[in-house]
């Protein structure tokens, strides 16, 4: 699940800009990823569902958060430092 499919209503200006700028890098980083996969076969079909399994718990925990700007930037903290797991456990890989 993109982080744009998630809309909320950010006060913190902060927050806010922190936000769009997530959006529009993750822009760029479908697309290199989309046209990667595309050259290596396409997506494993097994792999995505469960990235999407583990978006959809983060989104349910964000909507009953009392506090969304705080739970948003949490969540978010979450969610990076596991993309940073996967790839240092890639590169040990490729060691």
């Amino acid at each position: 699940m993109p982080h744009g499919h998630l809309h909320l209503d950010l006060k913190d200006p902060e927050v806010r800009a922190w936000a769009e700028s997530i959006l529009k890098e993750q822009d760029k980083e479908i697309g290199v990823m989309r046209a990667l996969l595309a050259r290596m076969g396409g997506l494993d079909q097994a792999a995505y569902q469960a990235m999407t399994r583990g978006m959809a718990a983060m989104v349910a925990r964000l909507k009953g958060a009392g506090d969304r700007e705080r739970a948003f930037v949490e969540l978010m903290l979450e969610h990076h430092k596991g993309a940073e797991e996967i790839h240092r456990f890639r590169l040990w890989l490729l060691k």
